[in-house]
């Protein structure tokens, strides 16, 4: 089965799966209608995405993909490549798959720690 293109964010082509993970400075992720109700200054909200390809100015290059991390009060990428395969043509592989849930399963502590050492991670959090 091959990616469907036209599933994106920004540059980040063939999104299969695209979950929101909310925290409450210091706590563990809730529910997005619970986050959304007690945002507040120091909560923090994230895309995290699993993508087949990038698009580099209209080349679609499936050789760069795996997990995607938006910021959304950044409105900035976090983090890209996260389980990178050799294609992500054929869609996210099981160890993709694996990965975005123990991602999405992260308290905010253990998520930073994540981020703050993850070789692809654009600044720190």
């Amino acid at each position: 089965m091959a990616i469907n293109t036209a599933e994106r964010i920004d540059r980040y082509v063939g999104v299969s799966r695209k979950e929101v993970l909310s925290f409450i400075t210091g706590k563990e992720p809730r529910e997005e209608a619970v986050a959304r109700r007690l945002m507040k200054e120091g909560s923090r909200r994230f895309l995290v995405a699993i993508y087949g390809a990038e698009d580099a100015c209209g080349l679609i290059g499936c050789e760069y993909n795996g997990i995607a991390i938006f910021d959304e009060n950044k409105k900035r990428v976090l983090l890209d490549r996260h389980m990178n395969k050799s294609s992500g043509w054929s869609g996210p592989s099981r160890i993709q798959r694996e990965a975005m849930d123990r991602i999405m399963a992260m308290a905010w502590e253990e998520f930073q720690e994540f981020v703050n050492a993850h070789k692809r991670a654009r600044y720190y959090i």
